[in-house]
Parts: C-alpha cells; sequence; structure tokens
C-alpha cells in the first residue's frame, strides 16, 4: 500500500509540472468598440480586463494628458495603448472627426518604445486608415498637433492573446505540489 501510494504521489506531482508549461498565446481578430464604456471615462484599464473583456490592452495617459476619453455615441478620443503580448499583420482604425495634423504610430515596444514600425499622418473629416506592417506591434500612438481626433472602432487583425490557466488547471498544480511535500516528508 505504501508502494501505491508513493506511486500515485508521483504521477500527480508529475501531472502537475506538465501544466506550468506554459501554453502559447493565441491569436485572433478583435474589434475593440468602445461601446460600454461611460460617456467622459477614460478607457483606460476596462480592455485589460477592467469592467470590459481581458484582452491585455491599456489605453495610458498621452496626448493632451487624457487616456483615451469617450465621447457621445462610444467614440474615443486620442489615446496611447499598450498591448504587451503584441500584434502583427496590421489594424484598421474607424475615425469620425480628425484635425489637421493627426498621426497614427505603431512602436515594436510599450510606451512608444522600440523602433517606429509605422506611422502616417491625415487629416480627413471620416474615413478608415489601415496600417500594415512587418514585426510585432506593442504600443499604438494617435497624436495631433491642433484640435482633437475622434475614433469610433480599432481592428486588430491578429492581436496575441495570453491563454489565461483555468481553475481546474491551477488545482492539479496545488494537488501535484502538496503530494510532492508530502512525498518527500516520508523520505
Amino acid at each position: 500500500m505504501k508502494r501505491i501510494g508513493r506511486n500515485l504521489s508521483t504521477v500527480v506531482a508529475a501531472v502537475a509540472l506538465l501544466s506550468l508549461a506554459a501554453a502559447p498565446a493565441s491569436a485572433a481578430a478583435i474589434t475593440l468598440d468602445f461601446e460600454g464604456i461611460a460617456v467622459g471615462t477614460a478607457v483606460g484599464e476596462y480592455y485589460n480586463g477592467v469592467g470590459g473583456p481581458d484582452y491585455d490592452i491599456s489605453f495610458v495617459v498621452g496626448n493632451g494628458g487624457r487616456p483615451g476619453t469617450i465621447r457621445s455615441g462610444g467614440v474615443v478620443r486620442q489615446f496611447i495603448a499598450n498591448i504587451p503580448n503584441g500584434f502583427d499583420t496590421g489594424i484598421t482604425l474607424d475615425f469620425v472627426a480628425v484635425p489637421v495634423g493627426s498621426a497614427i504610430s505603431i512602436y515594436s515596444d510599450v510606451d512608444m518604445g522600440g523602433t517606429v514600425l509605422f506611422t502616417q499622418g491625415w487629416s480627413d473629416t471620416i474615413g478608415t486608415v489601415t496600417a500594415s506592417f512587418s514585426g510585432t506591434g506593442k504600443s499604438i500612438q494617435v497624436s495631433h498637433w491642433s484640435g482633437e481626433p475622434t475614433f469610433d472602432n480599432l481592428h486588430f487583425s491578429n492581436l496575441n492573446i495570453a491563454d489565461v490557466p483555468e481553475p481546474a488547471t491551477m488545482s492539479l498544480l496545488a494537488i501535484g505540489g502538496l503530494a510532492a511535500l508530502i512525498r518527500r516528508k516520508r523520505q
């Protein structure tokens, strides 16, 4: 019986250790529509799981001291967005009002760090900007020189989303760790 207990605890510990292996991030097409965020509220951590879906996207204070403020109709003002897991292939940004001197830039690291992968200026009143680039983008800056650009939807064609371990996996890990400790004490 003692031998069966040892073998069982070894198997449980092995299963728990295998569950530790990090699953790769998955990629998906995602659209941020900014609906569901109150008018006058900063987007902030909404798309980082605080009140909205968890895409690991944070809108930080940038241009004009605003972290992407929501206007009526679910549109967002200028912003800087950090996407630590990255995105590639490209993005599409639907804009509602863009003053002269507005631009979008995509960087290879968060907080507008690393290299510039894409930059484009525009000054139309309504339309779409598509940013295609090679590499992995980790931050987006929408800037302006005068006025305030306003946007509706932000489409990621290939956003990397970190897989979060399910509770059962975490339970297996805890059981395996406990079994390993018990086995170690018995030896």
